[in-house]
């Protein structure tokens, strides 16, 4: 029996070493696949901030009045994200420093009930979702002003603390702003309406992209 026992060769300390570093990168492989597989269950990524494109927002508000303006208190207006999603859009809702709690909005409080703010869900704003060139990721380490990068550091803990609740009461906003008889559906922008500008938005930009290519194209030649 002893001469089928198989025979393991003697490993020096650096085998090893390089052994349990294998183990342990395929271990990291192992649980990166396991989160994209629950985020793809789920539907649901981390809350971040974001800016959208001033030319975006302008072309929006020419269809309905209530889109947010792109400067609040002389700061760029920053939107959070994603709050929802339909089959073709994801929804961006800005943040604002108003904050008394309506139907409508979502109020950022502490635990010592100080309320830093709000998300105006009835200002929501769709984006299609493979359209990524209007957004731009905020990172908060680039802020300068170190009150204002506090006060959002704050404001986004908050967000994804109640992530599960902001995505629920901002479905419930959206079903509002599209029932003509709900007592709050003049308080939200049309929905709906703005997908459909978000839609002509992207197409009428790649139009003018693929003719600005032709073009260059044409005197090349």
């Amino acid at each position: 029996m002893q001469g089928l026992c198989p025979k393991f060769p003697d490993l020096s300390k650096t085998d090893l070493i390089q052994g349990y570093l294998l183990l342990f990168n395929i271990i990291l492989k192992l649980y990166a696949t396991c989160y994209k597989v629950a985020f793809s269950i789920t539907g649901e990524s981390m809350m971040n901030f974001y800016k959208i494109k001033k030319e975006y927002l302008d072309h929006l508000r020419q269809y309905d009045k209530k889109v947010p303006q792109n400067v609040e208190n002389g700061k760029e207006k920053l939107y959070t994200g994603i709050v929802m999603s339909t089959e073709n859009y994801n929804y961006f809702v800005p943040l604002s420093s108003f904050n008394r709690p309506q139907q409508t909005n979502f109020v950022l409080q502490q635990n010592n009930k100080r309320r830093l703010g709000s998300l105006r869900l009835s200002f929501m704003i769709p984006i299609e979702k493979n359209d990524t060139s209007v957004l731009e990721k905020v990172d908060l380490d680039d802020v300068d002003d170190f009150k204002y990068r506090r006060l959002l550091e704050q404001e986004l803990k908050l967000c994804r603390q109640n992530q599960k609740q902001i995505m629920h009461r901002a479905k419930k906003v959206y079903d509002m702003g599209n029932n003509s008889e709900h007592p709050r559906f003049k308080d939200c922008v049309q929905f709906q309406k703005l997908e459909q500008k978000a839609s002509e938005y992207q197409y009428d930009r790649t139009k003018a992209q693929m003719k600005k290519k032709r073009k260059q194209h044409d005197m090349e030649l």
